[in-house]
């Protein structure tokens, strides 16, 4: 992105975060292309590269009342970009151990997966003596 882009962009934002909703093409414009092309270049996936970019455009307009205008418009949704890719980086590798991120999946193999406060091994009284949530009380 050019010096010029990147002050439009820079004014674009101001603009969104004070209100101006006609600010959202031309910002959308600017950051779709960025944000995909950085996604791509995180993710090895291209449809997770898909995916994280969509999310970091959602949250860069969701959160653009929040954009300081006296910090630059393109680190900062960059820096939204890079939280996304993270956070599905971290998602594909908890799923490849077998939903468990400390890669112990067949640790407990054969027993209850349940935890002592749900039933598991309550013994014969069950869970009676155990205060229930409001919304357990309904299902």
């Amino acid at each position: 992105m050019d010096h010029g882009a990147r002050a439009a962009l820079q004014r674009g934002m101001c603009r969104l975060a004070e209100g101006d909703r006609e600010a959202f093409e031309p910002v959308f414009a600017a950051l779709w292309p960025v944000l995909r092309a950085f996604a791509a270049r995180a993710l090895t996936v291209p449809a997770e590269a898909e995916d994280a970019a969509q999310s970091a455009l959602i949250k860069v307009f969701a959160r653009a009342a929040e954009f300081d205008p006296l910090r630059e418009a393109l680190p900062w949704a960059l820096g939204i970009a890079a939280y996304e890719c993270r956070t599905l980086r971290k998602s594909r590798a908890r799923r490849r151990v077998g939903g468990r991120a400390d890669g112990f999946a067949g640790l407990h193999a054969g027993r209850d997966s349940r935890s002592p406060g749900d039933g598991a091994r309550d013994g014969p009284r069950g869970n009676a003596g155990v205060a229930r949530r409001p919304s357990a009380a309904l299902r």
